[in-house]
């Protein structure tokens, strides 16, 4: 069992080496495609977007929350697709391959719907959880705007799709090309990495959990709290 114990925790901390080795790049992706931004634009486009898809302010603030909505496991990145489905009837996905333009679209959105008056569930990523957010969710009005990339793909019956690209400058974008293909590269091959050291884990999880399985005597605990509380 100890054996078992420590190969658990090998793979664990292998996953979370690899986790912090992708944020890293995620960050430096993220610093380099940043100055290929077009900020007024994604302003006016959020401007619009209230203007079209949020109510009218009702005079309060609204109030935020922040939830988790993907999960990294030996399977990959999962989205809590249920819950989403469950709370929302609409759908926007924003297409961002360098995770720069997304968390600043959906953060202004944010804004005017607490100032329109509307509560908002803000999602941020996993690997950046107090960054600005990757996905929000405003269950008043049945929206949701999600993000998605090659490595994590989003798709929702009636969906509406943009692509972060139009608020990006494609010379600016030319001139990093190189720095940001390696950047995206190297980053999906260390979240490939994180998912099997999860994986391997839970394969062990699941082998120590058989053995206390086999070990639990049926009706043992049942007695064991009758004495304890009988005194």
């Amino acid at each position: 069992m100890h054996t078992l114990f420590a190969a658990w925790q090998r793979e664990q901390q292998r996953a979370g080496r690899f986790l912090r080795a992708a944020r890293a790049m995620k960050r430096d992706m993220a610093f380099v495609a940043g100055e290929t931004i077009d900020i007024p634009k994604i302003e006016r486009y959020a401007s619009r977007f209230a203007l079209r898809r949020l109510p009218a302010p009702n005079g309060r603030v609204g109030r935020e929350s922040r939830r988790f909505m993907t999960a990294i496991t030996g399977q990959g990145l999962l989205l809590r697709r249920s819950v989403l489905n469950e709370v929302c009837r609409e759908t926007m996905v924003i297409e961002d391959e360098y995770g720069v333009a997304a968390p600043l679209l959906w953060s202004l959105v944010r804004s005017y719907a607490l100032g329109n008056g509307l509560d908002v569930i803000s999602c941020p990523c996993l690997l950046q959880p107090d960054g600005e957010p990757e996905h929000i969710i405003m269950p008043e009005i049945g929206l949701t705007c999600v993000t998605a990339n090659r490595r994590h793909p989003i798709d929702f019956d009636n969906a509406q799709h943009i692509q972060a690209s139009r608020f990006l400058s494609k010379e600016a974008l030319r001139e990093h090309r190189c720095r940001l293909s390696f950047c995206r590269r190297t980053m999906r091959e260390l979240l490939s990495e994180a998912y099997q050291a999860q994986a391997a884990a839970d394969k062990t999880r699941s082998g120590i959990d058989a053995i206390y399985a086999q070990a639990i005597v049926p009706g043992r605990a049942k007695e064991l709290a009758e004495q304890i509380l009988a005194g």
